[in-house]
C-alpha cells in the first residue's frame, strides 16, 4: 500500500499515458453486425412491451397497511382478461407511502391487453 506522502502533488508522474489511437493504415474490416449481432438482436427496443401494458386510473390511494388487499382485488378482476405478468404499483414520496392513484399491468402479449 502506498501513502499519499509518497504521491507527486504537482502531477508529474513518470509513467507515459498509454495511446488508444489507431495507426494511420488502420481499416477497420469488422462490422457491428458481426462483431455484435448477438447484443444487438437482444437490445431492447423502444416499443418492446408498450403494446402488452394496460394503464389503470382511478385506483384506490391506500397506504403500504393495505397496499396487499388493493394488489389482491386488482389480481382478481384484471386477470379475468389473462395472465399478468408484471405489475407496477408507484407510490408518492413521503412518510405516508399512499400510491399515486394509477397502475400498470403488463400481459403476455397485445391480445390479452
Amino acid at each position: 500500500m502506498h501513502d499519499t506522502e509518497d504521491m507527486p502533488v504537482d502531477g508529474d508522474f513518470d509513467e507515459e499515458e498509454p495511446s488508444f489511437s489507431d495507426p494511420e493504415d488502420f481499416e477497420d474490416d469488422i462490422d457491428d453486425d458481426e462483431l455484435l449481432g448477438d447484443l444487438l438482436r437482444e437490445k431492447p427496443q423502444e416499443a418492446d412491451g408498450i403494446d402488452s401494458v394496460v394503464v389503470v386510473d382511478n385506483v384506490p390511494q391506500v397506504g403500504p397497511e393495505r397496499l396487499e388487499k388493493l394488489k389482491n382485488v386488482i389480481h382478481k378482476i384484471f386477470s379475468k382478461f389473462g395472465k399478468i405478468t408484471n405489475e407496477f404499483y408507484p407510490t408518492v414520496d413521503g412518510p405516508e407511502g399512499l400510491t399515486k392513484g394509477y397502475i400498470f399491468l403488463e400481459y403476455p402479449t397485445q391480445t390479452y391487453s
